[in-house]
């Protein structure tokens, strides 16, 4: 198969593939799409899209402006419409190359404390080549560390590239569920999404457990306790232009689209006296459906259960954390 003339991203094992289909592929697996994800959780860029302000930060401004549609639940037509530019390296990643001493243009260098030059004598075998090209490599780059990400062209940077996808995923689901249930205890979210499926945490004995012991729902509150914060410094520093995922402090935007706004943003986006605002309304239509699925999934709650009566009646509040009994 021919090869396209794909694009290159430093978010991919690889970098590139063969084919564009290819890309959005492993795209749709990778920590893009949980950027995307977290992105479309955020009320500054639900608010601006939604109003058409612009945020009053300027990174922020660039962001959402950059950031395209975010309200589809669709990954790969986000991607086609601008994560797959938002994402792409402008540059490409320079390679080893043969020069021509005999030919002056091929003589132009990179620029300087960028390349090193080396004579590689033919009369040589390969075995001691590649030896003493090591040695005299960890001579030049030992002390000059590359950092791939400060290097990065993209409009949209990662922040770092040693990650783990599952906890960022768990850190997600977390934040979701804390967004459409704020009441809920922490330990509860755990539980209902299996953060931790060896805890037992429901209808359990606390004489149990002596004050030296400790028991599963502090550990599960703990756990979920740290995915959660993680989450929200993720969302404030990919709102701010910080790069994802980031879970440095983040002091957040005061008043993102400056005084004159800030009364309609914050009614649009905060809960008075038990009743949702315009913004977490959309949440839960976007995403308790999604949320239910995935609480279904975890707690393998399929088959016969999924039609008993007692469990229909009772789900809702068992989601809820209104109470632990499911059937």
């Amino acid at each position: 198969m021919k090869r396209q003339n794909t694009s290159f991203y430093k978010g991919l094992a690889g970098f590139t593939r063969a084919t564009d289909q290819l890309i959005y592929d492993s795209a749709e697996h990778s920590v893009y799409r949980w950027w995307s994800e977290f992105m479309r959780l955020s009320p500054v860029f639900w608010y601006a899209q939604r109003t058409g302000l612009t945020p009053v930060d300027p990174n922020t401004s660039t962001m959402v402006k950059q950031a395209g549609d975010l309200t589809s639940p669709h990954f790969m037509s986000w991607w086609s419409e601008t994560g797959s530019k938002v994402f792409a390296e402008e540059r490409l990643p320079r390679k080893l190359r043969l020069l021509d001493i005999d030919n002056e243009q091929e003589l132009k260098l990179h620029p300087q404390g960028q390349s090193v030059v080396m004579e590689v004598p033919l009369s040589v075998t390969t075995r001691t080549l590649i030896k003493q090209f090591r040695a005299l490599l960890a001579e030049q780059h030992e002390n000059n560390p590359v950092d791939v990400l400060v290097h990065s062209s993209a409009a949209w940077r990662l922040h770092t590239k040693r990650y783990n996808l599952k906890a960022i995923e768990n850190q997600y689901w977390v934040l979701i569920y804390k967004l459409l249930y704020p009441s809920i205890a922490v330990w509860r979210i755990g539980d209902r999404l299996q953060i931790s499926p060896g805890l037992t945490v429901r209808d359990i004995d606390h004489s149990r457990y002596s004050k030296a012991q400790t028991n599963p729902r502090d550990k599960l509150q703990a756990t979920v306790g740290r995915y959660l914060y993680k989450a929200h410094r993720a969302l404030c520093n990919a709102e701010c232009g910080n790069g994802f995922p980031n879970n440095s402090e983040c002091s957040g935007l005061e008043m993102p689209f400056g005084k004159q706004h800030h009364k309609d943003y914050l009614a649009a986006t905060t809960a008075v006296k038990g009743q949702q605002s315009q913004w977490q309304q959309w949440l839960h239509e976007e995403f308790h459906e999604y949320l239910v699925s995935r609480i279904k999934s975890k707690n393998r709650f399929r088959g016969m259960m999924a039609v008993d009566l007692n469990f229909i009646k009772r789900f809702p509040a068992f989601v809820a954390g209104t109470s632990d009994l499911i059937v």
